[in-house]
């Protein structure tokens, strides 16, 4: 399904608060991706929204701990059609991730997209599966030992 962008939609990628944007993503020219941080950046997103970068921001609608969303260069306001440049930017993002559980998404207009505006999601199976591990022990207060149930789960991101 091929629709274009519309400027007048009630949201887009353009119009994210700058406390929602967790990094901006400069990939280099060696294939290699660099996840900036740094407070000065949001300080000077109005002039980074002219230049190629891409953003990685919270999802207000998390489906799991750390579900976000890649947007990829949302001064550009491509409609939500994966190209190749977008879909590299992907692939680093998961080559640079420490977690070998995450995966980046892709969904379209045609399969309920709720934004009409380029992004991936980003989501950790490992947080699917978590709530359902059955291999943690119980204290079910017959065993007498100490089993807490709790998990060392690595934080997202």
């Amino acid at each position: 399904v091929l629709q274009p962008f519309n400027h007048r939609a009630k949201f887009n990628f353009n119009k994210v608060y700058l406390k929602e944007v967790i990094a901006w993503l400069q990939p280099s020219m060696h294939g290699g991706l660099r996840w900036v941080f740094e407070e000065d950046y949001k300080e000077k997103a109005k002039e980074h929204l002219k230049v190629a970068l891409s953003s990685v921001m919270i999802n207000i609608s998390p489906l799991t701990p750390g579900h976000s969303l890649i947007a990829f260069q949302p001064h550009t306001c491509t409609p939500q059609i994966a190209v190749r440049e977008s879909i590299l930017l992907a692939l680093r993002v998961v080559n640079t991730s420490a977690r070998r559980d995450i995966r980046v998404l892709f969904n379209s207009t045609g399969a309920w997209a709720s934004q009409n505006h380029l992004h991936y999601h980003i989501a950790y199976i490992g947080d699917i599966f978590a709530s359902n591990d059955r291999s943690e022990k119980v204290d079910d207060g017959d065993s007498g030992g100490g089993g807490s149930g709790s998990s060392d789960a690595t934080p997202p991101l």
